[in-house]
């Protein structure tokens, strides 16, 4: 990113010190600091840019999130966000698998358990729609569909929304949409957002 605006400052933001240790073995030009998306270490003001994608549906307050997303940014600085459509199935299959597949995974030897159970179905199934998708078969390695799996099943909270009441907060708090649209097969969308001047 940083090659795109020479003499920008890039910072991330992550809650986990092992995904901010990853990040820094991949970016070492960025600066990386822990921090809670409800309360950014970011000034008022002080981006250009803000990316969170697939971050705050994960939070326990989403409009809360987005409200502190939108206050790091600058007058008319731009804002991309993606969460998680309501109207997509996948929100069935978390509200009904997910806590079985977390409940599994606190037993002794649980996540020994999924990884033999319910894990080969779920690569499987995500491998079947990059065939539908792509028109050709996908061979995703086992670290990666296991991440896949993890994030899309043993994350504790999701949350699902419409475009149009992500549309409404942001509105409330100052921002105007200026693009959207549905990704991955409509299981999540994306906003582009430009905050208001003054």
């Amino acid at each position: 990113m940083r090659d795109h605006a020479p003499g920008s400052a890039v910072v991330g933001v992550d809650l986990s010190h092992e995904s901010l240790r990853r990040a820094h073995e991949a970016e070492r030009r960025a600066r990386l600091v822990q921090g809670d998306n409800l309360a950014l270490p970011v000034r008022s003001g002080a981006a250009d840019l803000v990316i969170s994608r697939g971050v705050i549906m994960t939070t326990s307050e989403p409009r809360d999130a987005l409200a502190e997303l939108v206050r790091v940014l600058r007058a008319e600085g731009r804002l991309f966000v993606r969460i998680y459509s309501r109207r997509h199935p996948y929100r069935w299959v978390f509200r009904l698998c997910g806590p079985v597949c977390r409940a599994v995974a606190t037993l002794r030897g649980g996540m020994a358990i999924l990884a033999v159970t319910v894990f080969p179905v779920f690569l499987f199934l995500v491998e079947l729609a990059f065939l539908f998708l792509r028109g050709r078969f996908t061979r995703i390695p086992v670290g990666v569909g296991w991440s896949l799996f993890a994030d899309q099943l043993l994350t504790p909270h999701n949350s699902f929304h419409t475009a149009e009441e992500i549309i409404a907060w942001a509105a409330t708090e100052g921002c105007h949409a200026v693009a959207h649209q549905t990704v991955t097969l409509g299981q999540q969308i994306e906003f582009l957002f430009v905050k208001d001047a003054g």
